[in-house]
């Protein structure tokens, strides 16, 4: 993935000596690995896949992708030549190398701590892309020179958005995530989970919006399945629709009602739409019903309003909406699905998650290290891996986006991830958040009591604090997820 001159990671420690041993024996380890050649070894006891099953259909983030047949043996191409191209498409973020200190700490590389942070970056990048460029954009590899700069000049305003740097032009750039004011447990070189990853990323999206996109997190502190309010929501980030609404029901006491929300669910998972615009891709979901959860507690989360805290946010959602809404909402969702490993029965809906066009991709890995999960094949799910130490690029070639994005293909055992994730949605549109909670709220129907994600019919209860949480409360609440967030 990287030229071997950028795998060695430099002397970056912490100034507290006590976690020096640990990362001196980290990249000990990973260099004498390499050294050795232990990589297939490696990928053999987790059982990780390094090819695509040429025969049965590769979902990435919503898109469906059929094996064509090949006519000739020799022919170079591959059956999923489309799924490959779709794949390497993805941005895609790693370990880097001698960035600036990151903030009074000497870190000046994130081997060894960063992979968390990282696959939050590609979850964030993937909900960004989605919204500025479609699902259907495709980076130019193999063309003329003009065509490579234009495919590098559309990425390169989100890559600056990301860049190793503590400038604010960089919001969402490690040295930014780990300053973001009031989040609990974001430290240079200390791991972390998936709860607190995504109260970064929204303390860091309070402050930027970039391209006018929110970002909301809905979690159960303990990390069970949280309860996701459609009304409250609509009113928060998408007041103008949600008083069209009111004002079409009000004008026409004839109205016919919304249909059934598990049947217009059904429907959704029929045929879904495309949601990020280009040429209208379009991914049928797949048939996997699932079974999961353990709960169905109120979340709290912070809100996203325009550079604004929640904390003055009413909990009914009838609150005023900022002055300018958002055009967009990003939603984040950290669970645990297990203890020490992941309960069977979420395994298929974590596989129908991956076929919906609102989804962006989960936080997820092995016991130890995060992961990327973009799509599936199968029982397999894909990955990006962030544990390639690269060099960090300047940022006047942030543009020559090459080391942005992997070629390799991972797979892995949906069996065999870590319980602790992180499932990203995007919606662009108050009918695309609606299309979400009836594919939610379907899936739930089929997984026997036990849903990722409970739909709550009506507001959030006043004494919720559902939407008027913010980034600053999570200190305290940070220190009830114990071991269960540090797996990662």
């Amino acid at each position: 993935d990287s030229p071997a001159s950028s795998l060695a990671a430099p002397d970056c420690m912490d100034a507290s000596p006590g976690q020096g041993w640990r990362f001196d024996f980290r990249r000990s380890a990973r260099a004498m690995a390499q050294a050795l050649g232990l990589g297939r070894l490696q990928n053999y006891i987790q059982g990780t896949c390094t090819e695509l099953q040429p025969s049965t259909s590769v979902w990435i983030l919503g898109v469906e992708h059929k094996p064509f047949q090949i006519q000739n043996s020799e022919s170079p191409e591959h059956p999923h030549q489309e799924a490959l191209r779709d794949l390497s498409s993805r941005l895609w973020f790693t370990y880097r190398n001698d960035f600036p200190p990151i903030g009074e700490s000497s870190f000046t590389s994130d081997v060894g701590w960063g992979c968390t942070l990282r696959s939050g970056q590609m979850l964030l990048a993937e909900g960004l892309m989605r919204h500025k460029l479609g699902r259907s954009w495709r980076r130019v590899e193999g063309g003329t020179a003009a065509d490579a700069e234009r495919s590098a000049a559309d990425v390169a305003q989100l890559l600056h958005l990301l860049h190793d740097t503590p400038e604010p032009s960089a919001p969402f750039s490690l040295h930014n995530l780990c300053a973001a004011p009031g989040v609990a447990g974001v430290q240079p070189g200390e791991w972390l989970g998936p709860w607190v990853l995504c109260h970064a990323l929204q303390a860091a999206m309070q402050r930027a919006q970039p391209f006018g996109v929110a970002l909301h997190v809905i979690a159960e502190p303990g990390g069970g399945a949280p309860t996701l309010y459609l009304p409250s929501l609509l009113n928060k980030f998408f007041p103008t629709a949600q008083s069209a609404a009111a004002d079409t029901s009000a004008s026409d006491p004839e109205a016919t009602p919304a249909p059934d929300a598990a049947k217009a669910a059904g429907a959704g998972l029929d045929s879904a739409k495309d949601d990020g615009g280009g040429d209208g891709i379009r991914g049928a979901a797949g048939d996997g019903g699932g079974i999961a959860g353990n709960g169905d507690g109120i979340g709290s989360s912070a809100a996203a309003g325009e550079g604004r805290s929640g904390a003055d946010d009413e909990g009914d959602g009838s609150s005023a909406a900022p002055s300018k809404p958002p055009s967009a909402l990003i939603l984040l969702l950290p669970l645990t699905l297990g203890i020490d490993k992941v309960n069977p029965r979420y395994i298929p809906q974590l596989r129908e998650v991956l076929t919906w066009p609102q989804s962006i991709g989960i936080v997820g890995g092995r016991p130890g290290s995060s992961l990327a999960f973009v799509g599936c094949q199968d029982e397999q799910v894909l990955f990006l891996d962030p544990h390639t130490p690269q060099q960090v690029v300047p940022a006047c070639d942030v543009g020559d986006a090459a080391t942005y994005h992997c070629k390799d293909v991972r797979t892995m055992p949906l069996a065999n991830i870590d319980p602790s994730v992180a499932i990203g949605f995007y919606c662009r549109s108050a009918d695309s958040l609606k299309e979400l909670c009836s594919q939610l709220r379907e899936l739930a129907v089929c997984s026997a009591g036990a849903p990722l994600v409970a739909i709550g019919d009506g507001l959030a209860p006043p004494q919720s604090r559902w939407l008027h949480t913010s980034a600053s409360d999570s200190s305290s609440q940070a220190a009830d997820q114990g071991g269960d967030w540090e797996l990662l």
